[in-house]
Order: structure tokens, then C-alpha cells, then sequence
């Protein structure tokens, strides 16, 4: 029995010995010669260089002050230049107008003081093509008058309209690149006491598609007709005299894009004579325009119009010579020259450039000038050593003690 207990136990330590020896398959593979090699080939890629611990100096009052200074100038740095990306600018070019497209939008919403029956509107390009045939023209019978409330909203955008005309080449960079803040001038609906009620004048709304020629719209009285290729406009014999006071709410040229100018939008004109002839002369400017951003419209390029317009109105009276039809004429012309209107904000990537040069200058500037700290402070410790000085400045984490020189 003592032979066996003997043996059982020799064996149970023999067994023991090779789990000891045995090494588990994680701590073999980390002592390999390969993964020993490459762990050392890596190493020799680290280019920052570390200091033990005993070799670190601690920290100085003078560093502490620094480092403040360092993060706030950092801060204040950071803040100006994501002001400065988030901030939009456009940028103005000129050139010859590339697009050959054949068509273009006249959009129009005005009121006539003359009822719908006795007027017509359409337009007559150079050409001798007419459209009032394919136009999206809406006649809505109403009353010249608006009521309190709409008058006043009236002024007030008239007003504005005014002061944006009067300041357009300061304001117009800001307009296009605040795609929102003309909204305040948008279109609006403006209510007749007697809508659709009142039969004393017209509202026009819609708009027209045309050649992108030079042409003429208008509005007189009688409705147009064509006999065989002679335009003209057809009214009764026993119509009365017609007025053409008008109020123009919007007249634009090709699709809306934010920003843009109208200047004919919110203009009154009011006469008492039934025989008065408004001529409106519009030289229309192509305008392209390239946004980026995140929008779904980012990067895509709108094309529209642009237009600056002079006017001129006189009574028609052929017994002194001022001939002529009564109504209101918009006679344009189309610029050969177009306007590129490009979004010239910091790109992502000259930002984050930016901002690295920011945290790596201020950085080095700051560790320069611990640098040049210590070494004048070391300086002058030695300096006042050299003369014998019974107290000397010696700079701790509580702060300056004087100590004698033999101490």
C-alpha cells in the first residue's frame, strides 16, 4: 500500500510539472522571434520621442501661465476661423452668354384700374411670333382700391423695395449669398375689398414663355387677335376711355432664384387721364448662378435673368402731337453678356488645414517662448549668483522663495 500511495503521488507531481511547462498558446505566439521583429520594426516608426519618468521635470508657475495663455489664443484663434467658413461670399464674372436655349419665362402678377373685358395682354417678340395663344395668363376681376391692411403692407414693401433699389451694389453680394433673406419681400396676396366681385379693374397673373429675342409686352385695350399674320387688338366701337393705372406686384424674367433683384416689383402709378401711355424699356441680363452646401440643390447650376429697366409715360393726345396707343408697354432686350454669380466661400479642405496650422503654430509659439522664459530666468539667477547676491530666486511649485547662495 505504501508503494502505490508513493507512485500515485510521483505521478501526480510529474503531471503537475508539465502543465507547469507547458506554455498556453497566446504566451508562445508573443515570444515568437517573427512577432518580436515586427513589434521592434514598428517601434522604429514611432517619430515622438518619450523621456522616462525620472527624467521629466515637473511643472513651473511660469509654464502653467503659459500653457493658460496658449489655450486661449488657441480658442479665440478656432473661433474666427469656423466664423470665417461658415461665413458665405460670392464672387462676380462676366462673359459672353454661352446657353442657346431658344425660350425664356416672362412672369408678370400686376392690377389695371380697367376691367378685364375691355383689356389684353400678350407679347410680340422681333420675330413676329405672338403667345398669347400659349401663355398661362389668369384675368381675376377686382377692385384698383385695397383695403386698409393690404395698403399699409403695401407701403411698407414698397419702402423696402425702395431702399434695396437705392443700395443695390452694396446689397446685392449679401442677397445672393443669404439665400433667405429676401423671403420678407416675397410674393404676397394683397386683398381688394370687392375680389372677384367688382368689375372696375384687372388683375394679371401668370406667366408668358417667349423666344430669347428682343420683344414686346403689353397690355391695351381690346383683346389680341392675328389677321393673317398682322397682329392687333380688337375692341368695341362704343368702349368707353380706359384707364391704365396700374400696380405691379412682381415682373421677372426666366425661373426665381433667391437674391435677386426685381426692381419694377411694388410699382404704383396712378393718373387721371384716360389716355396714358406707360412704356417700361428692360435690357434683361442672363445670370448664372453656383451654390454649394449640403442642400439637395448643391452644386447644380440655375440659370435666370437679371434685368435693369428705365420708363417713360406721357398722355396720348394727337392734337398736339403726342401720338400713339394708350396702355402699358414693356419693351425688352436680351444682353449678348451673361454674369456668373459663384459661391467663393473656404473650402472644407483649406479649413481643416487652417485649423491644423492653427493648433501646430500656437503650439510651437507657445513652447519657444516657455523655452526663452526659462532660459532668461536661468540667466538671471546666474547673473545675481556671479555677483554675490545674499538672496537668489528659485522658482517651485508653490512659487518664488529668495535663498541664500551657501544654502
Amino acid at each position: 500500500m505504501s508503494n502505490i500511495s508513493i507512485n500515485s503521488q510521483s505521478a501526480q507531481s510529474d503531471t503537475e510539472l508539465r502543465h507547469r511547462n507547458v506554455p498556453s498558446a497566446p504566451e508562445s505566439a508573443a515570444k515568437s522571434p517573427v512577432s518580436e521583429e515586427m513589434v521592434k520594426a514598428v517601434r522604429k516608426l514611432d517619430v515622438f520621442t518619450k523621456l522616462p519618468e525620472d527624467c521629466r521635470s515637473s511643472g513651473t508657475a511660469s509654464g502653467a501661465g503659459i500653457t493658460l495663455v496658449t489655450f486661449l489664443l488657441m480658442f479665440l484663434l478656432v473661433c474666427v476661423e469656423v466664423n470665417n467658413y461658415m461665413e458665405r461670399r460670392v464672387q462676380f464674372a462676366y462673359g459672353v452668354d454661352p446657353d442657346h436655349s431658344a425660350e425664356m419665362l416672362i412672369n408678370v402678377d400686376l392690377v389695371v384700374a380697367s376691367p378685364c373685358v375691355s383689356i389684353g395682354m400678350d407679347v410680340l417678340d422681333i420675330t413676329g411670333t405672338e403667345t398669347h395663344g400659349t401663355s398661362e395668363l389668369e384675368e381675376i376681376p377686382t377692385d384698383f382700391e385695397l383695403d386698409e391692411s393690404s395698403r399699409n403692407r403695401f407701403s411698407i414693401r414698397q419702402h423696402m423695395q425702395e431702399a434695396i433699389r437705392q443700395h443695390h451694389h452694396a446689397l446685392q453680394s449679401d442677397l445672393f449669398a443669404d439665400k433667405g433673406w429676401l423671403n420678407v419681400l416675397g410674393s404676397e396676396h394683397f386683398q381688394s375689398p370687392n375680389e372677384r366681385k367688382a368689375v372696375s379693374a384687372c388683375r394679371l397673373r401668370g406667366r408668358f414663355r417667349v423666344n430669347k429675342v428682343a420683344g414686346n409686352l403689353h397690355l391695351t385695350g381690346g383683346k389680341p387677335v392675328n389677321f393673317g399674320g398682322t397682329h392687333a387688338h380688337f375692341q368695341a366701337s362704343h368702349a368707353t376711355a380706359l384707364n391704365f393705372s396700374h400696380r405691379i406686384y412682381h415682373l421677372s424674367f426666366g425661373e426665381d432664384v433667391p437674391g435677386r433683384i426685381n426692381p419694377l416689383d411694388y410699382e404704383e402709378k396712378v393718373t387721371q387721364h384716360a389716355s396714358t401711355n406707360y412704356q417700361y424699356f428692360v435690357q434683361v441680363v442672363p445670370t448664372e448662378l453656383h451654390r454649394r452646401g449640403l442642400s439637395a440643390a448643391a452644386g447644380a447650376t440655375v440659370r435666370s435673368f437679371q434685368y435693369a429697366v428705365q420708363e417713360l409715360d406721357r398722355v396720348i393726345d394727337h392734337g398736339r402731337g403726342s401720338h400713339g396707343l394708350p396702355g402699358l408697354f414693356f419693351k425688352y432686350e436680351v444682353s449678348p453678356l451673361q454674369v456668373v454669380v459663384k459661391d467663393a466661400g473656404l473650402p472644407l479642405s483649406s479649413f481643416l488645414t487652417n485649423l491644423a496650422a492653427i493648433t501646430g503654430g500656437v503650439f510651437a509659439c507657445s513652447a519657444l517662448l516657455c523655452y526663452l522664459v526659462n532660459a532668461a530666468w536661468d540667466r538671471l539667477c546666474r547673473a545675481m549668483a556671479g555677483r554675490g547676491s545674499s538672496h537668489l530666486p528659485v522658482v517651485t511649485d508653490a512659487g518664488i522663495r529668495y535663498a541664500s547662495p551657501l544654502s
